[in-house]
């Protein structure tokens, strides 16, 4: 391919890994081991299509009009992968961090809410995470790519796309199998993209 084809890797992920509909599928039953009700595993699930729409724009009107060294996007890629990183672990490890954090100074009652109400803030800020993430990875395309390319590249990154999530459901049903016991397909998820985030946003740099 002529055209940038390390860009099209990048899709790989955090695309498929965040989809709503599949990755919803592990987060919901990881959120109600952390002792979220249904209605607030809502609230925290509907922030995935709610940061899409309204943060997707804001992130790329302002990536257009943003000039650094490093060029328009490469600042969002890294900065949002740092992001990203930083509330996925605090996801997965939401209970021992409020554990750790206050266990010794406040009720089990007080604990419980803080924990809800961490974990609801951690799934916004990892949705809003992979927005920045997102907008500047699909914006590689446009800029390094002419025209007549920007479609077949498109193309390749819907490829791309999909295998990233054969692989991301694969990691969890590997898991599931491994583990006979109590098990957190969710937390397998994010480690798994914990690993990729490094890689892929490399391949920008």
């Amino acid at each position: 391919m002529s055209y940038p084809s390390r860009y099209l890797t990048t899709f790989t992920f955090p695309s498929p890994v965040f989809r709503e509909k599949d990755f919803a599928y592990h987060l919901q039953p990881h959120l109600a081991s952390l002792g979220l009700s249904e209605s607030q595993i809502s609230l925290a699930l509907i922030s995935g299509p709610l940061c899409g729409a309204v943060l997707q724009p804001v992130f790329g009107s302002w990536s257009d009009r943003y000039h650094s060294s490093w060029g328009r996007r490469k600042p969002f890629i890294v900065f949002g992968a740092i992001w990203l990183i930083a509330s996925t672990l605090c996801l997965a490890w939401a209970r021992s961090i409020i554990a750790l954090l206050i266990s010794d100074i406040a009720t089990q009652e007080t604990q419980d809410t803080l924990l809800s109400s961490f974990s609801i803030l951690t799934v916004f800020s990892m949705y809003a995470a992979v927005q920045a993430v997102q907008i500047g990875m699909r914006a590689l395309i446009i800029d390094g790519c002419s025209l007549p390319e920007q479609a077949e590249a498109n193309a390749w990154a819907g490829r791309y796309i999909g295998v990233g999530g054969v692989l991301g459901n694969l990691a969890a049903l590997l898991d599931d199998l491994s583990r006979q016991v109590e098990r957190d397909n969710c937390r397998t998820i994010l480690m798994v993209s914990e690993l990729a985030v490094p890689y892929y946003v490399n391949m920008n740099l």
